[in-house]
């Protein structure tokens, strides 16, 4: 089974606000800090991959 996690990104006047979303339903939001580490995390796992 294969579940679609995003971060979506929208503008909040001048300001970006990130949200994680699972299967297309917002579970939280997200700070700028947390969306590096994600992206940090699975560049990390895919050294691993075989």
């Amino acid at each position: 089974m294969t579940e679609l996690i995003r971060v979506r990104v929208t503008m909040n006047g001048d300001q970006p606000k990130y949200e994680l979303m699972l299967e297309g339903v917002k579970v939280g939001d997200l700070t700028r800090s947390d969306v590096l580490e994600l992206i940090l995390q699975f560049l990390s796992s895919l050294r691993w991959e075989k």
